[in-house]
């Protein structure tokens, strides 16, 4: 004996919603899953291309589909076009011809379950008891009711595998709450579940995710139900970063390495979300970290010096997350060691040779005139944390006035290798131009022809 998949919702539908394209009363109605009018269409021709005859009631109203013979028809070189014309039957009346063809969105809906999605979506905005008012079961026959609309399926192995799913494809169905935007995992250990109104749209790629999402209107999708990553990157990452205990969540697997669908998010789809969301997002990685410095993994050195320090480092392999944690203010390990500069190098007092470089060649420049009102730079060494092959050898931070030497110079370096370094980081405090910068340059060629003619060229 047939079994049939049994789609029941209080309320007695027009006939027209189930023969007429673009046809919604749920568009533009808060609580609707519906928009576009096109889901009942599409997802009936889905159904009768995988060969299932699906009967519909509308009270006792019966609409049955039927699927005509090939037909030819020409394009405008004379190459054959061949469809199936589609038509529909009301009760015992003449079959009405639907004016589509069989193959029209077989390119994108081309699976039973975004048919069954749509029918079951329409059940639910159409029934006047609310959820209540919708039953959805597996019964032995495809009979009318009075006062309610009903679409019946013959039972296969695939659409009985969706009836047992209900709970898993509709929020609506389960005890996870429709108006939970970011929530736990369904199944732990799978790419993220993207529901759109209670309604699963989406499973995005193949990594882990934290959370499933659950969005409403501001989730775009296109009219056969599918999504844009970055889209669906920005709209979650806007709800998770509103969210303190979730986004502590997040921070905590960040922190021990876990790469997740979040953990890959590209910096440019949730950045500015993130940003509008700061005293969150530093409060959340306080409660996480208890307080720790923002570090990166090619940070190596500098955390082991912070952490011979005592301080507390965590260390976030994912480079969109770490820049925007930090964005959003959370201190970094740069910013939290008063003896590490922005670059990574360790401060240190000045050497002798140091001193004695800079007085050579900072007299050599008052000759010339160039040093006149004024202030000579602060002095300093430095050692490379981060990078021990870094090819710097002198530093100069505007901010702090300050030209600092690294630590080796005066062990690798010749006497006039070390006098040009140091020359060259006096210039940027006089010229007040960094590298390749015109006013530096133009410094650079003055005190050059400066000593040349006082040499007698």
């Amino acid at each position: 004996m047939a079994r049939y998949l049994r789609i029941q919702n209080e309320g007695v539908c027009g006939v027209e919603l189930f023969t007429r394209l673009g046809l919604s009363g749920s568009r533009g109605q808060e609580g609707k899953i519906g928009q576009f009018g096109t889901g009942q269409t599409m997802g009936m021709l889905t159904m009768l291309r995988h060969g299932y005859t699906p009967t519909v009631f509308c009270g006792l109203t019966r609409i049955v589909y039927e699927v005509g013979n090939p037909v030819e028809s020409r394009d405008a070189f004379g190459n054959a076009v061949l469809f199936q014309p589609v038509s529909y039957k009301v009760s015992n009346r003449r079959p009405v011809d639907m004016g589509v063809a069989l193959s029209h969105g077989e390119t994108e809906w081309d699976n039973v379950d975004m048919a069954l999605r749509e029918f079951v979506s329409n059940a639910i905005d159409n029934s006047i008891e609310g959820l209540d008012g919708v039953k959805i079961d597996i019964v032995n026959n495809p009979t009318p009711r009075q006062g309610k609309t009903i679409v019946y399926i013959k039972l296969t192995p695939a659409v009985k595998a969706y009836y047992y799913q209900l709970g898993d494809k509709f929020l609506h169905f389960n005890n996870r709450g429709l108006n939970t935007p970011v929530m736990r995992k369904i199944i732990p250990g799978t790419p993220p579940q993207i529901f759109r109104k209670g309604v699963w749209v989406s499973e995005i790629g193949e990594t882990p995710s934290v959370f499933d999402y659950n969005m409403g209107d501001n989730l775009p999708i296109d009219e056969s139900r599918k999504l844009g990553n970055s889209d669906c990157e920005r709209i979650c990452a806007k709800h998770l970063c509103s969210n303190l205990q979730l986004l502590e969540q997040l921070i905590k697997s960040l922190i021990c390495g876990d790469v997740t669908w979040e953990s890959v998010w590209s910096v440019w789809t949730f950045r500015i979300e993130a940003s509008s969301n700061r005293t969150v997002v530093q409060e959340a990685w306080q409660n996480a970290t208890n307080g720790a410095l923002l570090a990166t993994p090619s940070q190596g050195p500098l955390v082991d010096h912070a952490r011979a320090l005592g301080r507390k480092v965590c260390i976030v392999n994912s480079s969109s997350w770490a820049d925007v944690l930090a964005y959003c203010g959370v201190q970094t390990i740069l910013q939290g060691l008063q003896d590490i500069d922005e670059n990574g190098f360790k401060i240190l007092d000045p050497t002798p040779q140091v001193r004695y470089e800079f007085r050579r060649c900072w007299d050599a420049l008052t000759i010339l005139g160039e040093t006149d009102g004024k202030e000579e730079p602060k002095l300093a060494t430095f050692i490379p944390l981060i990078n021990e092959a870094n090819a710097c050898m002198g530093i100069y931070d505007p901010k702090t006035q300050r030209v600092a030497i690294r630590d080796t110079n005066y062990e690798i370096c010749t006497p006039e290798e070390n006098a040009i370094t140091m020359l060259h980081e006096i210039g940027h405090h006089l010229s007040g131009g960094g590298d390749a910068d015109r006013n530096f340059e133009s410094w650079l060629c003055r005190i050059a022809t400066k000593a040349l003619i006082l040499n007698g060229m």
